[in-house]
């Protein structure tokens, strides 16, 4: 079994986890430390690939849905990666994606 785990500093100097709302539009960034990045990352894009309506894989994987948007960028620090999640219909949607998206990549 691979073990995934949402990284927090130690340091106090402030969170990985950081979530911001607005009107209608909601943000949440993660860092993930994961034994295999770019299985995970391919994973994603198999998975969601079809459904997305841009991908960029300049730096990562950015993915652009009709109602969200998800982006994965490599940690340089360890092995893992960072992950934002934006949804335009607010935090419940945003809930929803993240959940979805860490459930995801917690079976890589």
């Amino acid at each position: 079994m691979q073990r995934i785990e949402i990284v927090t500093p130690q340091d106090g100097g402030g969170s990985a986890v950081s979530a911001e709302a607005e009107a209608e539009e909601a943000r949440l960034a993660l860092r993930f430390r994961l034994p295999d990045p770019d299985y995970a990352l391919a994973e994603v894009e198999r998975r969601y690939g079809d459904l997305a309506e841009a991908i960029d894989r300049s730096g990562g994987l950015a993915m652009t849905f009709r109602d969200w948007r998800m982006t994965l960028k490599r940690d340089d620090r360890e092995p893992g990666l960072h992950l934002t999640v934006e949804a335009r219909q607010g935090a419940p949607d945003l809930r929803r994606r993240s959940a979805e998206m860490a459930g995801l990549l917690a079976s890589c």
